[in-house]
């Protein structure tokens, strides 16, 4: 059986991902990521490879999403999207931002 790196790097890419996006959007990328992604693109599947939309411009947005659910800075009518604090406090019962796991119990 012989088993190339692009096979590998594509069944990780598309079954190792615990999300399945339906589009991804990218708007004004940089010469770098561009070039990142002239290099992933071989390890894709023709359809993973049209999921993925590139913006040159934030008003390209509005022909796939309302405004209703873009920010400000994407010519979009939200407010305030920042969820720092909900973050905080969803993680905060279980104790996940701490770093250094569990605090160790003593069994008397």
């Amino acid at each position: 059986m012989d088993v190339n790196a692009s096979d590998i790097a594509r069944t990780d890419l598309k079954e190792c991902t615990a999300a399945r996006y339906k589009e991804i959007h990218l708007v004004n990328l940089s010469v770098t990521a561009k070039a990142m992604w002239f290099i992933m693109k071989h390890f894709l599947t023709d359809k993973l490879k049209q999921r993925v939309i590139f913006h040159k411009t934030t008003e390209t947005l509005l022909n796939y999403f309302p405004k209703a659910v873009l920010p400000k800075q994407y010519g979009g009518d939200l407010q305030n999207y920042d969820t720092t604090e909900w973050i905080k406090k969803a993680m905060a019962p279980e104790k996940l931002a701490t770093l250094g796991g569990r605090p160790r119990q003593m069994n008397v």
